[in-house]
């Protein structure tokens, strides 16, 4: 039998272990899991990048055909899909280039890809890093109809991304029985509410309350703070939806959802697609609720969070300059 020395200093070593566990970041779950609103954060969705694995200035020669290789890499630095969500909505496709002069065969033929195809959910409460991939364009150089006179060709190859997206927020605003009493101690006052992002290009960052003895009402203002545009939601990520964008498919957004403890706001001049037009990237629409729909008790004020959710296609290019010189 261990003496009662040993017994302590065993007892002791497995305090202190247990102690040293607790304290290690990370060991805890509070530590390595994020809350909703952490993960909705940041001003971007769905990023497109060039990767440098190939030569910009590529030399070829004779007649024969000369392989062409593109890696991009599309992240998700946003909040949405989730995991309930489903995947990624949209297209990935290549263009700026003379089909005659490069052709390709995979990803597809027309240099597309969809991003169905591809994983990428947005950050979650257990993953401050949204889902990633790579996508790789094979091409061919027709190297016999570099017919120019000087045997060069520089086009700037465009990479063209447009996906679904959606912004989800919830300030915390108040709603008092009557506005204009000040003699009751409340437990909130009705005021505006400053947000900056949500884990997506399109943000709300105002909302303004303006709220009557008979109803609870909002202004809310969306930014664009993205680097792309904005395009309405009815339309499709396809390429042929995409070349006919006219000016007035542009800088829409649709309210998804407008509501408090699951009672829905009315919301003026969004007509029967609830959408609501930006201009010059800044968006605004009042929506408002009859008091006695929301409010239960004798309370003269509570605070509850603004269900909001918008959605909207997005659509961002960037690109990569290549020089092809042929030599004889």
């Amino acid at each position: 039998m261990p003496s009662r020395n040993a017994r302590g200093w065993v007892h002791g070593c497995a305090i202190v272990l247990l102690l040293a566990a607790i304290a290690l970041p990370g060991c805890t779950r509070g530590n390595s899991v994020s809350t909703a609103e952490n993960i909705r954060q940041g001003t971007e969705g769905i990023v497109l990048s060039f990767l440098s694995t190939y030569s910009k200035d590529i030399i070829v020669g004779g007649d024969q055909k000369e392989d062409l290789f593109f890696t991009l890499k599309a992240e998700n630095r946003g909040a949405y899909p989730s995991q309930d969500d489903g995947n990624a909505e949209g297209l990935i496709w290549l263009s700026g280039y003379d089909p005659a002069v490069i052709t390709f065969e995979s990803p597809s033929p027309d240099a597309s890809v969809s991003l169905g195809e591809l994983q990428l959910r947005g950050k979650t409460p257990y993953s401050q890093v949204g889902d990633s991939s790579i996508i790789d364009f094979k091409g061919t150089i027709n190297v016999d109809k570099l017919d120019f006179p000087d045997g060069k060709y520089a086009p700037t190859i465009l990479g063209n991304l447009c996906y679904r997206y959606k912004t989800v927020a919830q300030p915390q605003v108040c709603i008092e029985k009557d506005p204009l009493s000040f003699t009751v101690k409340k437990a909130c006052t009705a005021g505006d509410v400053s947000l900056s992002s949500q884990g997506a290009p399109i943000a709300v960052t105002k909302v303004e309350q303006l709220s009557t003895a008979t109803k609870a009402q909002f202004k809310l203002t969306f930014r664009n703070v993205g680097r792309g545009i904005v395009v309405n939601p009815d339309k499709s990520c396809t390429k042929d939806a995409m070349a006919s964008i006219q000016r007035y498919d542009l800088d829409w957004v649709r309210i998804e959802r407008m509501s408090i403890a699951g009672k829905r706001l009315a919301c003026g001049g969004t007509g029967s697609s609830n959408a609501v037009r930006l201009v010059d990237g800044t968006g605004y629409v009042t929506c408002s609720i009859a008091l006695p729909d929301i409010y239960q008790g004798t309370a003269p004020a509570f605070a509850t969070p603004l269900d909001i959710e918008v959605s909207y296609l997005y659509k961002d290019t960037i690109q990569q300059s290549i020089r092809i010189a042929k030599i004889t």
